[in-house]
């Protein structure tokens, strides 16, 4: 069990952040920064845990990825067969009309293979998109039928995600299985199983990430006890 990861200590190196199309996508142009211990959002409302991590992402077309990496046990990640991934996610209603989509992810490299069971909420379609990590490059993200309402709607609010998904390291693939947003279901026993792809590496890697899009100038997310349990 991996919890508070959005404090900025307690497993190495903490936060950091990539920028440009080799990256994150989206534009070269443009800035952005993963700030940790943030006590309170813009309304001036307490963060859950006293100490959230705000991601801030400046310039049109620009795309930031904030990423915490996770070691596995010395006993390796072999045995890693399923897994829960919650969050807190509060937006400001300065993003709306300006955002394409925002990301979270726990992601496994292990065994040679990498593993991104990740959600992307993507604001032109209102659904929630799954990734397939064996896709080819640039078309990984594949839209669903479930609503996502957290960039549409969601402003301004604490909203409260808790997914779930299963692993096969040895046969190389990842299964999404239930989401829960607010205590909703999202969707149940959803069964879409994507393959691996050859990577190297070996440990977890929690990722969360903001697309801004062509009209943006500043967006802007606080996430909040933000875990992750394998076993």
């Amino acid at each position: 069990v991996y919890s508070n990861l959005q404090k900025a200590g307690g497993y190495p190196e903490g936060w950091q952040s990539c920028m440009g199309h080799n990256c994150a996508g989206g534009n070269d142009a443009g800035s952005g920064s993963c700030t940790t211990g943030i006590t309170q959002t813009d309304d001036g409302s307490p963060t859950p845990s006293g100490s959230a991590l705000k991601i801030t992402n400046t310039g049109a077309g620009h795309n930031i990825l904030c990423y915490h990496h996770l070691p596995c046990p010395p006993s390796g990640c072999s045995w890693a067969h399923h897994g829960i991934y919650e969050w807190k996610a509060w937006v400001p209603a300065q993003n709306n009309g300006k955002l394409m989509g925002l990301e979270y992810d726990p992601d496994l490299f292990y065994g040679g293979y990498k593993f991104f069971p990740s959600w992307q909420c993507q604001v032109s379609s209102g659904k929630w998109r799954f990734y397939d990590s064996a896709a080819p490059a640039g078309t990984g993200w594949k839209v669903t039928n479930y609503a996502c309402h957290i960039a549409q709607t969601g402003y301004g609010t604490w909203h409260t995600f808790v997914t779930y998904f299963d692993l096969d390291p040895s046969g190389h693939t990842y299964t999404y299985q239930t989401m829960q947003e607010d205590g909703a279901t999202v969707y149940q026993n959803d069964g879409t199983q994507y393959g691996g792809k050859a990577h190297t590496g070996t440990e977890w890697n929690v990722e969360s990430q903001i697309d801004n899009n062509d009209s943006a100038t500043t967006n802007w997310e606080y996430l909040d006890q933000i875990k992750l349990t394998v076993w």
